[in-house]
């Protein structure tokens, strides 16, 4: 089985997270062939305003579940068929990630904000609810 690609970006991520990735990874592969990608996961105030002003993120630093320590949301994808990133949203990769991610969360109890995550148009961020108060 193909491991998660960029687990290294779950290290700064809260662990129900983490155990949410591993299983999200294990699912995809059984069902696509495809690895999971941690796109990002905790993100400092630099990397934060960065991803602000090249409009990746409508958040300024301390505003987004990226910013706590540990990162309260986790951006993933699907792997290409060829390795990198299968950044066609509308893709079958993706539509299984979507359907994984939320049979998962459900399954394991992960207490993601689907308001806020993965359908809300904002595809492969997973955050965590009621991360606002926890801070």
């Amino acid at each position: 089985m193909s491991g998660i690609i960029c687990r290294a970006r779950l290290r700064d991520v809260d662990q129900r997270l983490e155990r949410f990735c591993e299983e999200v990874q294990k699912a995809l592969w059984l069902k696509t062939g495809r690895s999971l990608v941690i796109v990002c996961g905790h993100r400092g105030e630099a990397d934060q305003e960065m991803a602000y002003k090249r409009g990746a993120s409508k958040a300024r630093f301390g505003q987004s579940a990226h910013n706590t320590l540990p990162s309260m949301a986790v951006d993933i994808a699907p792997s290409g068929p060829t390795g990198g990133i299968d950044w066609d949203v509308r893709g079958g990769a993706w539509v299984a990630l979507l359907r994984i991610a939320r049979e998962v969360a459900l399954g394991e109890g992960t207490p993601v904000d689907w308001r806020r995550s993965m359908f809300s148009g904002d595809e492969g961020h997973v955050e965590l609810l009621g991360w606002r108060g926890k801070r």
